[in-house]
Formats: structure tokens, C-alpha cells, sequence
């Protein structure tokens, strides 16, 4: 589970360090957190306690007008970039929907993944095969994404090392 919770405190994320839980928090029921101080305090520990998460366990934060989500980064397939927004498209086929810039998203993902359009930054992990005639990529769950000039050059540079790698070829 990714949080445990006891019924009369406040939900504290599994892990956290003790010294880093405030006393108030450990002791004492949510409703007495009346005062702004309080919540306060409550908002700056569970900050860092998803600064932590973000950063150690590679958990992407989504805050939308449908809710808040924490999307574990391997488990993205690619983020395609409609206007002023990011679709952001997981393995499990959900799709989240921020209003983002593409190059911020990408300033924060981890190296394994790649810009490979304008519209488009990919989860190589998850490329299976690169077709050469169409200049599109075939991810992991059967979608095929355009792969524009600008990026042709690395996206088979990275298909011919995935090749070598596996001994198996992976260009159509």
C-alpha cells in the first residue's frame, strides 16, 4: 500500500522518517488541527515528504481539476503534447491531461526518455520497433508514433544500440 492510515490522525506516507513527522501529527486527531498554523505545517511536511517520493522513487506529482495523481515515471508509455496541454499516457492505458509545456515535462523526466516529434517525448524503455519507411515508432501496447527529421538521426542510433544489446533486430 502506498499509505497507511490510522482512522483517528491524519494519513502520514509509508516510509517517512519519524523524526520528520512533527509530534503534533503522531498524536494527536486531525480535528484538532483547528488553527492556520497547524494546517500549515500539515501542507510543508506532506511537501517534503512528496519532494521525497518524486525524487527517490522516480514519482511523477499530476495536480488537475480532476484530482491529484503521483504516476511512477516507468509506467509512462509517452506524453504527447495537444495545444497547451500534455497527455501524459500510461502502460495501463489511462491518460492524464495537465496543462503543461512539453519542454517542462521533459526538463523533469529521467534520462530514459526521449523527445522524438515537436508533439512527442517517448519512454525508450518501452519502444519496440522503428519502422524506417513511415518514420514511426512502435511502442510496447501497439502505438505507432511519428518520429519527425530533427530527431530521425537519434531515434535509429538508438534503435541500431538496442540491437546490438539484444543481438535481435528491432527496425522494420
Amino acid at each position: 500500500a502506498f499509505f497507511r492510515q490510522n482512522p483517528d490522525c491524519m494519513t502520514v506516507a509509508v516510509g517517512t522518517p519519524k523524526e520528520e513527522i512533527c509530534s503534533f501529527l503522531e498524536l494527536r486527531p486531525a480535528g484538532h488541527m483547528e488553527d492556520a498554523d497547524s494546517f500549515g505545517q500539515i501542507r510543508r511536511l506532506s511537501c517534503r515528504c512528496m519532494e521525497r517520493l518524486r525524487t527517490e522513487n522516480q514519482v511523477l506529482q499530476i495536480h488537475t481539476r480532476q484530482g491529484e495523481y503521483a504516476v511512477s515515471m516507468r509506467s509512462i508509455l509517452y506524453c504527447q503534447s495537444d495545444l497547451k496541454y500534455v497527455q501524459i499516457t500510461a502502460k495501463s492505458g489511462t491518460v492524464y491531461r495537465k496543462l503543461w509545456k512539453l519542454d517542462e515535462l521533459l526538463s523533469i523526466l529521467p534520462e530514459y526518455f526521449m523527445r522524438i516529434h515537436q508533439s512527442y517525448v517517448v519512454n525508450v524503455r518501452e519502444a519496440d520497433a522503428f519502422d524506417r519507411t513511415s518514420h514511426e515508432l512502435q511502442m510496447t501496447d501497439g502505438s505507432r508514433l511519428p518520429v519527425s527529421r530533427p530527431y530521425l538521426q537519434a531515434v535509429q542510433a538508438l534503435f541500431r544500440a538496442k540491437s546490438a544489446v539484444s543481438g535481435a533486430d528491432s527496425e522494420m
